[in-house]
């Protein structure tokens, strides 16, 4: 199967010769393909980078060369970084021809490098629903046969709501999996916050901090007016404060809050949050005594 991968890197490059990132790139892609090594791996993928970077509203191309590059670290075993990759253009530049492949290969790499089913099957979920009767849709349907993603959500969310929120392990992850993959296989779709937002809330309830914040991260930036947007900043900005004792990431998110929401229900919170940032709770005592004296 990697042979494939190294085809199609090779086919796609050939028809963006005279396109896209011009001479430069196309140069660093004829000395990889000569001596596919680490040094020339790098070049070749900082200049996709580059192109991407530089180039936002190209979503065509910034999404090719994306792939490219997340192509190039398959082929060198760097799945980290592929993974990566593949999932940044497939996200920023979701329009592009080149995203089914883009998340095809994301599947391919949870499958069969990390051997992490479920998010594969999420995935492979995701692309049956989104691209349906496409070739990639028809690939990863080779390894699962199960529910489409708005199928699997419902049922897993059906099952967690019967267990009153004590969720296990594994359904945790498999319901945040399964948000996730919605989410990236359709990034522009109505409800894409709100798959963001319900991976953060299950992933906090079940203890994964770090992917919470991820999560609410890209909704705040990605959706700025969702009507979770105000909680979930407040939400950062107490992690932040509590759980990793970050107090300039937490002031950061409170003073963000009370900039744009400062009439919202938690508005009173965060004022206090802020107010209070870094004190023990013996000092906010003290100090509230001392007020009251």
């Amino acid at each position: 199967m990697k042979n494939v991968y190294i085809l199609l890197f090779c086919l796609v490059a050939f028809y963006g010769c005279q396109t896209g990132g011009g001479g430069q790139i196309e140069a660093l892609e004829k000395a990889f393909n000569e001596a596919p090594n680490q040094e020339n791996a790098g070049k070749l993928v900082a200049a996709y980078e580059d192109f991407a970077n530089n180039n936002p509203s190209d979503t065509e191309w910034s999404g090719r060369y994306l792939y490219r590059a997340a192509s190039t670290y398959f082929r060198m075993n760097n799945f980290s970084k592929a993974l990566s990759m593949a999932e940044k253009g497939a996200e920023q530049f979701s329009g592009s021809s080149v995203t089914p492949s883009a998340l095809q290969l994301m599947e391919k790499i949870e499958r069969t490098s990390y051997r992490r089913t479920d998010k594969a099957d999420a995935l492979a979920a995701g692309i049956i629903e989104k691209y349906a009767g496409t070739e990639q849709a028809k690939k990863v349907g080779e390894a699962y046969t199960g529910k489409k993603i708005s199928e699997w959500i419902t049922e897993l969310k059906s099952f967690a709501d019967t267990t009153k929120g004590r969720l296990d392990r594994r359904l945790a992850n498999k319901l945040i999996g399964a948000y996730e993959a919605a989410y990236i296989v359709d990034p522009d779709g109505a409800n894409s916050g709100d798959h963001l937002y319900n991976a953060g809330d299950i992933a906090r309830s079940a203890g994964q901090s770090q992917k919470a914040l991820k999560n609410w991260e890209k909704l705040y930036n990605k959706y700025p007016d969702h009507d979770k947007a105000a909680q979930v900043l407040f939400l950062q900005g107490f992690i932040y404060e509590n759980t990793y004792r970050k107090m300039d990431s937490a002031q950061v998110r409170y003073e963000a809050f009370m900039e744009r929401f400062p009439s919202h229900d938690l508005a009173d919170d965060v004022k206090f949050s802020l107010e209070n940032l870094g004190k023990t709770p013996d000092e906010i005592i003290k100090q509230f005594e001392s007020k009251n004296k």
